[in-house]
């Protein structure tokens, strides 16, 4: 496939983005992600919705409070010092409301504590969506939540070019060159509804996306030989990562994860840098919560080495930085127990966590978060 024939596979056609923008009557046949909708800024946002993706096949509930956090219930006459940012892992997809790890927090914290989260959203994302809640209701306390697919999305620009479906995310995004050290931000490409109707434009998709950095990855592992050594050998100067010249075919694709994933952790690393410096900055406290989908857990469980180990190693160097690795709760639970590792991961996961596993890491965070908070919270009252 070519790269012209690559993008136009992914093209949304109209009425998608009749349904992405939320045009009344012109999308009453299409169901595009239910409740995805356009932000100049974000690329996306979240609006009321019922998606069929629960336990069982289960209805979902989604509501969302007149600032963009998802519906409070625990505690939500209170006041509120917590805010918590990040994508589906942090928004709890496949959840009604009132089954986050946010509110099972909450009650017990006798506190609400604001869950920002976005399915599909990167790190960058995340912090971006901090800057500009926090402009507005700032907080004492935040939480960065990050999964373990979230690194490589801070260099997508069009989140359907590695989901290979049609669709309108396009997303603001990192460049990077690791070896000089260098990170770039750009922005969302579409500032307003009407500018996302391009997206069915093949030149204008063409000559926008021509070069982007996932296309040039997923060519590389669709192409011949000779050209996917020239797209990996692209993509390595591009990011700024040398890699071994090796002519076995089969080792490319191997080698395109790495280059990709070693830029991914070095872009994730500069965005938790800001995230970081906008605490410091504004006297607010930052923790960062690290989940893992079940596929990621599983290799931690059967002592894989860790994907992200650069990362962890860098994390442990920022005294100002609190970090809780969900990784180590999940696996001091699996040690107690007589059963087989797909048979525990059944107890938490649907895909994204059940209520159980909601629950599992509220119960696992509480006590950091407890500490954490100065004053702390009613318990200790």
């Amino acid at each position: 496939m070519n790269t012209r024939a690559c993008l136009q596979s992914i093209m949304p056609s109209r009425d998608i983005v009749d349904a992405f923008v939320n045009r009344p009557g012109r999308s009453k046949e299409v169901r595009y992600k239910p409740g995805l909708t356009f932000d100049p800024v974000l690329g996306w946002v979240l609006r009321n919705s019922v998606r069929q993706d629960g336990i069982d096949n289960s209805k979902t509930f989604y509501h969302y409070e007149s600032d963009g956090a998802r519906s409070c219930i625990a505690s939500s006459d209170q006041p509120c010092r917590i805010h918590t940012y990040g994508n589906s892992f942090t928004h709890c997809d496949q959840i009604s409301d009132g089954k986050t790890w946010q509110e099972f927090l909450a009650a017990h914290l006798c506190e609400p504590v604001r869950n920002y989260g976005i399915d599909g959203y990167s790190v960058y994302q995340a912090y971006r969506r901090m800057q500009l809640v926090e402009a507005k209701h700032p907080a004492d306390y935040l939480i960065l939540n990050i999964y373990d697919d979230d690194h490589i999305r801070n260099l997508n620009a069009w989140r359907e070019i590695r989901k290979k479906g049609r669709g309108t995310r396009t997303m603001p995004y990192l460049s990077v060159n690791v070896q000089a050290d260098t990170v770039t931000e750009h922005a969302n490409p579409f500032d307003c509804e009407t500018e996302v109707y391009r997206l069915c434009d093949e030149e204008f998709v063409y000559q926008h996306f021509q070069n982007d950095l996932m296309l040039y990855t997923l060519m590389a592992k669709s192409s011949d030989p000779d050209d996917a050594r020239q797209l990996v050998s692209s993509i390595s100067e591009r990011v700024g990562i040398k890699h071994k010249h090796d002519n076995n075919y089969l080792k490319l694709s191997h080698t395109i994860d790495s280059i990709i994933l070693e830029a991914a952790l070095f872009s994730t690393r500069k965005a938790v840098g800001d995230a970081e410096r906008f605490a410091n900055d504004w006297g607010i406290k930052l923790m960062i919560l690290l989940s893992l989908g079940r596929q990621r857990l599983k290799d931690d469980l059967m002592r894989r080495p860790r994907f992200d180990q650069v990362l962890l190693d860098w994390m442990r160097t920022r005294n100002t930085l609190s970090v809780i690795d969900l990784r180590d709760a999940f696996s001091n639970e699996f040690k107690q127990m007589n059963i087989g590792i797909d048979e525990f991961l059944d107890r938490f996961y649907i895909g994204h966590h059940n209520p159980d596993g909601n629950f599992f890491i509220a119960n696992a965070i509480k006590d950091a978060i407890f500490y954490w908070l100065e004053p702390r919270g009613r318990p200790c009252q």
